[in-house]
């Protein structure tokens, strides 16, 4: 049985990714060897949940089967996005290579949903591929499913 979690977001805000190791987290995570390092998920994977999670703020047309598309690194580039989006595109930068950065102060300005998908996807990760499948069996719709659906609203944009 896996260990108990407190609050999505309390364990969000124990977490920090090592830049120049992107799946080292600060010893919240269970492994096999009990260091606290993410156990492995193939970047096939990894580019499957990253592009639902992105999804899930309508914004899965920025990552591919093979990583970031050319948009995605654009619009990393050019900081032209709504601070949600930027969040949300930041957080897929370090789940794929270490690059961005998850700040928990952030987590709170994206809407429930995207919040909780975050959440959920970093724990996921350090539990494994086949809690990834399940996360991705929850939160991975057709493309068909999410084209008409409007987003919504972030917490930073409601009154």
């Amino acid at each position: 049985m896996p260990p108990m979690w407190g609050d999505e977001r309390e364990i969000l805000a124990s977490l920090m990714l090592a830049p120049h190791r992107p799946w080292r987290v600060c010893g919240i995570l269970p492994s096999s060897a009990g260091t606290g390092t993410m156990l492995s998920v193939d970047d096939g994977q990894r580019c499957r949940a990253i592009e639902a999670l992105l999804g899930v703020a309508g914004m899965g047309h920025l990552w591919s089967s093979l990583g970031p598309t050319r948009a995605a690194r654009r619009l990393r580039e050019a900081d032209e996005l709504p601070v949600d989006e930027r969040v949300m595109l930041s957080a897929a930068w370090a789940l794929w290579d270490g690059s961005g950065a998850i700040h928990v102060s952030t987590i709170d300005l994206l809407d429930e949903r995207s919040a909780a998908a975050l959440s959920e996807l970093v724990i996921a990760l350090g539990r494994g591929p086949v809690a990834v499948d399940a996360w991705l069996a929850r939160y991975a719709e057709p493309a068909e499913a999410t084209a008409g659906r409007a987003k919504a609203p972030s917490r930073s944009s409601r009154p």
